[in-house]
């Protein structure tokens, strides 16, 4: 029994023939996620949405060639990313990614932000409701800067990337399921609806909502030689990429990739400084999300290089050579804070004890690394300050390439560990929840 998977990543859009039978993922294809789109305000992020529906449509013919007999499709979607569309689903804005930061502009009053402004209109339990998932990156915040700045176009409807892009290749209705529904930040845990007092304390009272769908519902059909194959609802990329790695109670993942997170699993809602998510099989995910990682240690990077780009000399193998200098390193009394972009742990990153002998490229990243494994072991515990995690689960290519930042998070939590191998989570929980719904028993726990 064959399915497929196509997982729309920050940098690339993925996807797979899943072999249900086997376990294995055959033909991977890729195709570059589009670029943004060119000359916005400094801290706007979008990007075409037609272009993200005709990669995914190369990426899912690709793979039907090899699999035409396939039972189903599923995507898995980077979470946050919107567009705005008609009632007839034809889009009235562009993408508009977790990269955007728009919501950081000055505000209505003097030294306050739109984000700021938005916080002061909410009821104290707003924040609870949402799974306090509020942030500057959220639809939440971009929606409520669109409202007050007079761009949020008359009768527009939310829609989560990838519920458009499905409803885009099958012509269907769009609906969205409770992962990318959260993941707006004014979806209410305590109705199980949308939060609509929410929204009309923000101004959105009437922006369009979509149906939100179970996790067996078929939300649409693709036509494919006469055939026509179902759709399931879009997975949320983190709740995916954990069901990928059988994530399971009493284990803590730390996931280092272009982004990063903390995440333990709770039999039910449990509310803290940190994000409760839905998750699957009625679970709750427990989180702390945008730890700094991979985008922070690529602005090193770029500094790193600079100067050889401006000579138009290309470096072929910076990370490996980060590898090395790391590994041959001792530990640094340099110090480094890679809150260069807002996160969970502020917005201003710092560079500091510098001296003459202990400024090196080695040391510069094994103190970066070093910083990250403090943000886990101080994030951990503000999930379960009891601790109740037994082993931790490493997963993404970050953490698992890089020998010494393992060995780093390693000397805090002192616990025992296993790697989610091979690198395509993803496409691995979109695997597992095709193999749950056909009733096929499911590959066997770490």
């Amino acid at each position: 029994m064959r399915s497929i998977g196509i997982d729309l990543g920050t940098t690339s859009i993925k996807g797979a023939v899943l072999n249900l039978d086997t376990r294995a993922l055959e033909h991977v294809t890729r195709q570059p996620f589009p670029d943004r789109v060119a000359g916005l305000p400094r801290l706007h992020y979008e990007v075409d949405p037609q272009a993200v529906v005709d990669a995914t449509r190369d990426v899912l013919e690709a793979l039907l060639a090899h699999a035409p007999d396939c039972e189903s499709i599923t995507l898995c979607s980077q979470m946050h990313g919107i567009v705005l569309t008609d009632a007839a689903g034809k889009a009235l804005s562009n993408v508009i990614t977790w990269q955007d930061q728009r919501a950081m502009a000055p505000g209505p009053q003097p030294g306050q932000t739109w984000f700021e402004a938005l916080k002061a209109r909410l009821a104290p339990d707003d924040l609870r409701q949402v799974g306090n998932d509020l942030w500057v990156m959220r639809p939440a915040s971009v929606l409520f800067w669109m409202a007050q700045n007079g761009q949020l176009p008359p009768g527009a409807r939310f829609c989560a990337l990838p519920d458009y892009v499905t409803a885009q290749l099958c012509g269907a209705p769009v609906a969205t399921d409770y992962g990318h529904a959260a993941a707006s930040a004014f979806f209410n845990f305590d109705t199980g609806d949308w939060h609509h007092e929410m929204l009309g304390r923000l101004g959105l009272d009437g922006l369009g909502l979509p149906r939100v769908a179970g996790r067996d519902e078929v939300i649409a059909e693709y036509p494919y030689a006469a055939r026509a194959i179902p759709f399931y609802p879009p997975m949320a990329d983190q709740q995916c990429s954990l069901y990928g790695a059988g994530l399971n109670p009493g284990e803590l993942s730390v996931n280092v990739s272009t982004g990063s997170q903390v995440a333990m699993l709770s039999d039910g809602p449990v509310y803290g400084d940190f994000q409760t998510r839905p998750y699957y099989d009625g679970q709750y995910l427990l989180t702390c999300i945008h730890v700094p990682a991979g985008r922070s240690l690529n602005a090193l990077v770029r500094l790193l290089t600079e100067l050889a780009v401006a000579e138009g000399v290309t470096l072929q193998r910076v990370w490996e050579n980060i590898e090395a200098l790391t590994g041959q390193t001792a530990d640094t009394d340099l110090q480094v804070d890679l809150s260069f972009f807002a996160g969970a742990l502020g917005n201003e990153g710092a560079i500091t004890h510098i001296r003459e002998d202990n400024l090196s490229a080695g040391a510069l990243f094994r103190a970066a690394f070093d910083h990250m494994a403090t943000n886990y072991w101080m994030l951990a515990q503000r999930i379960s300050p009891e601790r109740r995690w037994a082993r931790l689960v490493f997963s993404g290519g970050l953490v698992l390439q890089m020998p010494v930042l393992r060995e780093l998070i390693l000397r805090r939590f002192a616990c025992d560990y296993r790697t989610a191998e091979g690198g395509e989570d993803s496409l691995m929980g979109i695997m597992r929840d095709c193999a749950r719904r056909a009733g096929l028993r499911p590959a066997s726990s770490p």
